[in-house]
């Protein structure tokens, strides 16, 4: 299992402008700084951009969809408008990761305004955001920073949750009759 990051925008989609930085860079750097701190808990790690590249849509699902196995996480990082911090899941999934996150990232003081899914309004049997609606079966969560003050901080909580996550979702529970 492994959990793949796509840090949104790049290229030509610079974003808005954030401290003097462009959103792009910055969720590149804030991107690869949680695949440092996943790989660092041994948990393994794929960016689908490490450079300044544009990607539309439909490469971003595809770049995930070819790297991609059954189990692995989907995490894309964005920056929210207008809320505190959202987690964003497609209908697909429990809210079982969201509501973790969120309830470990409240604990430790940073607010989430919501963790929801979002419906497409032309067919609302979709999910609205297409790496959450071309990436199934997967679990796949998009994750709006909203301080950058905070982000490094969020990504270390959100590393800790994933790990744990992670090791829960593997354990075996041996039943009687079995053997090795």
């Amino acid at each position: 299992m492994k959990i793949i990051i796509d840090p949104y925008r790049g290229g030509n989609d610079t974003g808005k402008t954030i401290n003097n930085q462009y959103e792009k860079n910055i969720l590149l750097n804030l991107s690869k700084y949680l695949s440092e701190q996943l790989k660092n808990k041994g948990v393994n790690a794929e960016l689908v951009r490490t450079s300044d590249i544009s990607l539309t849509d439909e490469e971003r699902t595809s770049i995930i969809n070819e790297i991609k196995d059954s189990d692995d996480i989907i995490i894309q990082n964005r920056f929210s408008e207008d809320n505190e911090f959202d987690i964003i899941y497609p209908l697909r999934n429990r809210d079982t990761l969201p509501s973790i996150l969120a309830k470990d990232l409240e604990d430790s003081g940073i607010n989430v305004d919501k963790y929801y899914q979002r419906r497409l309004p032309t067919n609302t049997m979709l999910d609205y955001y297409s790496v959450i609606r071309n990436t199934k079966p997967n679990e796949t969560i998009i994750l709006e920073y909203k301080d950058l003050n905070t982000y490094k901080k969020a990504i270390d909580i959100i590393t800790d949750t994933i790990s744990t996550y992670i090791k829960k979702k593997n354990i075996y529970i041996i039943k009687k009759g079995d053997s090795l």
